[in-house]
């Protein structure tokens, strides 16, 4: 997965939504043009929810990262136009909290800033743990997105030119 989202990040303009300790963030900023990375960092969907910007900070450094990330503490909801002021994005790279409503809110976001030949990726497609990850793309598909490539849980997706209210619960 990591190799893929090296790739996919390639020259590419990157939104991830949902970085935590920044281990598909390292991924993303090998070689992309630019990388914005949401994620409110205070550990929400983890045992022990902490603060993370530190930690996510010191991994962008550890790996040499440095001023290539451009981390914003939030959600799409709450500082959603700072993230369309750095749009448009060529990928968009959705790995944040993993319900349903979640999910399909966040492309429903996505699809507002995502370039018209960009492409979306989601972490845990067809994971166990997170059916509802594998529910939202597979409504996506339905609607006329194309999956480019599923690698191990990352799933690429073309969107449809025009998308249909996702929100079906």
């Amino acid at each position: 997965e990591g190799r893929q989202l090296v790739e996919l990040a390639r020259g590419k303009r990157v939104l991830e939504i949902g970085s935590y300790l920044g281990l598909s963030t390292a991924c993303l900023a090998r070689h992309p043009r630019s990388v914005v990375a949401v994620d409110p960092h205070d550990g929400r969907g983890t045992e022990v929810p902490q603060d993370t910007l530190r930690m996510f900070l010191e991994n962008m450094r550890r790996h040499g990262l440095d001023g290539k990330v451009k981390p914003i503490v939030g959600t799409l909801l709450t500082h959603g136009s700072e993230v369309e002021s750095a749009g448009p994005y060529d990928l968009i790279f959705i790995d944040g909290a993993h319900d349903f409503t979640s999910v399909t809110t966040d492309i429903d976001i996505a699809l507002n800033v995502l370039d018209p030949d960009g492409l979306l990726a989601f972490h845990d497609y067809r994971s166990p743990v997170d059916p509802d990850v594998t529910r939202a793309v597979d409504q996506l598909t339905a609607a006329g997105g194309k999956i480019v490539s599923v690698v191990d849980s990352l799933a690429v997706v073309r969107p449809p030119a025009v998308v249909p209210e996702l929100m079906e619960v």
